[in-house]
């Protein structure tokens, strides 16, 4: 479904004043076509908290995914998903 909008849709919703003051964060996270979670869960994370995952969850998404949850713990976050192809 290339070409209808999507995701300037998703923009537009994001940069809605309403939208931008309900969320103390907005990540964008652009999947693609074959998605590589390490990295996902990385610019997520950088979103979060402004820095790389620490080293020993750069390589263990289990380990990755606890850290994303602890950042996002006490922070009203919104994540627009962009690019998913399945």
């Amino acid at each position: 479904m290339g070409g209808v909008g999507k995701t300037m849709t998703a923009a537009a919703l994001v940069n809605n004043k309403e939208v931008r003051r309900a969320f103390d964060k907005i990540c964008w996270v652009s999947v693609g076509q074959e998605p590589d979670t390490s990295a996902l869960q990385d610019t997520l994370y950088r979103q979060l908290v402004k820095q790389m995952l620490p080293e020993a969850a750069q390589s263990n998404v289990l380990l990755a995914l606890e850290e994303l949850k602890e950042a996002a713990k006490s922070v009203s976050v919104i994540v627009v998903l962009d690019d998913v192809w399945d």
